[in-house]
C-alpha cells in the first residue's frame, strides 16, 4: 500500500531529527532513571503522543495481546488496557517503571504485565502468540542497535508490528526484504516535543544529562537563545517528524521445507 503523509501547517522553533544511532550513555538504564524527572515534565506540557494514540485506537481490537517496547510511563499501554488490550509493558528502566506506577495509580488502570527486562533480553519463547509488537522510540536504544531489534520483532512472529520512530528519515530504510510482512501502512506527522522548566538551572541540569558532560558556555547560551519565557515556566519549543509504520503478516502457503 502507497504511505501517505499528512501535511500540517506549523512553525518550526527547534527541530533536529533523531540521529541513527545513539550515544552509548544514552541507552543505559541509568540514563533514563535520571530522564525520568524531565520525561514527566515533557509528558504533562505536550501532545506528542496524541495522533499515535489516534492510530493505535483505530487498529486494536479487545482481546489482543500486546506488547509495548520501551513503555516509559505507560503513554501508550495504559490506553490500549483500557481499549481492551492485554498489555505487556516492557521497561528496563526504574526510573521509568516508576512513573508507570505512578500513571497506574492516577487512571487506575494497569498493564497486565510490567515486565523489567531489555528488549534485547527477552528471549523467543517469551514472545509467542502475540497479537501486536509496539515500539514507540525506544529500537534505537537498544544495546544492539536499531535494525537488529527491529529484526527480531519480525522474527517473534506477531500478527501485527508497529515502529513509532523519528530515526534518520530517509537514510534508514524500514522495509522488510521478504514477503513474511507487508507494510500495510505507514504516515508521518509533526509531534510538539517542547519541554518546559521551572527555571534555568534546571534547564542546564537537563542540558548536561542529555550531553552526558557539564555544557560549555557556548552550549548554555544557544539554548538560552532558544528559551521562551511564558506562563510561569521557560519553554525549549520543539517540533519532531515522527514516522508510524505498520506490518501485518502474511496468510501464506509458503510450503515445508525438508531438512
Amino acid at each position: 500500500m502507497k504511505a501517505t503523509t499528512k501535511k500540517v501547517a506549523f512553525m518550526v522553533f527547534f527541530f533536529a531529527p533523531m540521529p541513527t544511532e545513539m550515544p552509548p550513555h544514552k541507552k543505559t538504564t541509568a540514563y533514563w532513571d535520571a530522564q525520568a524527572r524531565w520525561q514527566q515534565i515533557w509528558l504533562e506540557h505536550n501532545h506528542y503522543h496524541r495522533e499515535v494514540l489516534a492510530f493505535l485506537a483505530g487498529k486494536v481490537a479487545p482481546g489482543w495481546r500486546v506488547l509495548d517496547i520501551g513503555a516509559g510511563n505507560g503513554i501508550l499501554s495504559l490506553p490500549l488496557q483500557r481499549l481492551g488490550c492485554q498489555v505487556t509493558a516492557l521497561e528496563p528502566s526504574s526510573g521509568m517503571r516508576a512513573l508507570l506506577l505512578g500513571e497506574c495509580r492516577r487512571v487506575q488502570t494497569a498493564p497486565e504485565k510490567i515486565d523489567p527486562r531489555r528488549w534485547e533480553e527477552v528471549p523467543a519463547g517469551d514472545l509467542r502468540d502475540f497479537d501486536l509488537l509496539l515500539a514507540c522510540n525506544s529500537l534505537q536504544l537498544t544495546l544492539c542497535g536499531f535494525q537488529a531489534a527491529l529484526a527480531k520483532m519480525f522474527a517473534s512472529g506477531p500478527r501485527h508490528v508497529c515502529v513509532v520512530t523519528e530515526m534518520g528519515f530517509p537514510e534508514i530504510s524500514l522495509r522488510r526484504d521478504d514477503d513474511a510482512y507487508q507494510l500495510s501502512q505507514s504516515r508521518y506527522f509533526l509531534a510538539d516535543s517542547s519541554y518546559a522548566y521551572h527555571h534555568l538551572q534546571e534547564a542546564w541540569e537537563h542540558l548536561a544529562h542529555r550531553l552526558g558532560r557539564l555544557p560549555t558556555a557556548r552550549e548554555k547560551g544557544e539554548i538560552r537563545e532558544k528559551l521562551v519565557q511564558k506562563h510561569n515556566r521557560f519553554w525549549l519549543p520543539g517540533t519532531s517528524r515522527v514516522g508510524i509504520f505498520w506490518w501485518t503478516k502474511q496468510r501464506k502457503n509458503r510450503g515445508i521445507k525438508c531438512s
